[in-house]
């Protein structure tokens, strides 16, 4: 940032902050191996008489994929398990699942992202199950919405063979359960986990990775900067 004179704003610093240091969390927390891996950088560029910048970022661990942590019988989080077979059952009865395109493993990674739900137990970590959704939440604020939002800034996470790709074509929705509000990325217009969501964002891929790697890059532009006094 000191090499086009700029510094972040506060909320941007925060979102910032939350993107990178949730993925932390989550990829320490959810690695079965000791190691996690992470590499960013910051790339300026000058385009049309604009001062700006792309800071790219890798975070990654080896081990179970998000699918495997679910689907392995000693899963402590057997409420969440339990939902997602139930989902499964519906995506069956519905014809959902297509070979090759859209299958189980892509559905419990899509619905793994929710908020409340993690593969850990529920007594050992009370407030986690937000995480994923908090940077998801958080990567959208720098990228804008709507008509704010820039056509660079995109997230993808790749986990054995499901890649879900963040552009900002679908949001966040928000729903009260039992009272409670909670959020769902969904990639469909209805807001509805158990409707389909579009495969273009949420889909089957021939590589397979064998853990889960997140990919983030992110536009800095004058809405997101201020000049460095």
């Amino acid at each position: 940032l000191k090499k086009i004179n700029r510094t972040l704003t506060l909320d941007k610093l925060d979102d910032l902050s939350i993107v990178i240091g949730e993925i932390l969390i989550n990829a320490e927390e959810h690695s079965t191996t000791k190691h996690r891996f992470s590499i960013g950088y910051f790339q300026e560029l000058k385009q049309n008489g604009n001062h700006f910048g792309i800071f790219k970022l890798i975070i990654l661990n080896f081990g179970k994929t998000i699918y495997d942590k679910f689907k392995d019988p000693g899963c402590p989080n057997k409420d969440a398990v339990n939902k997602m077979k139930l989902l499964s059952e519906q995506y069956t009865k519905r014809k959902y699942f297509v070979f090759k395109s859209f299958n189980e493993e892509t559905l419990w990674t899509l619905y793994a992202l929710q908020d409340g739900v993690t593969s850990i137990a529920p007594e050992r970590y009370t407030k986690r199950g937000h995480g994923s959704i908090q940077f998801i939440e958080s990567f959208f604020n720098i990228k804008g919405k709507m008509k704010e939002k820039d056509d660079v800034s995109k997230m993808t996470i790749l986990s054995g063979n499901t890649n879900i790709t963040f552009n900002g074509n679908y949001n966040i929705t928000e729903k009260e359960v039992n009272g409670e509000n909670f959020k769902y990325m969904t990639f469909n217009t209805s807001g509805n986990i158990e409707d389909k969501p579009d495969s273009k964002y949420v889909k089957f891929v021939d590589n397979y990775f064998p853990g889960t790697i997140i990919c983030a890059k992110i536009l800095f532009n004058n809405d997101d900067l201020i000049l460095k006094k």
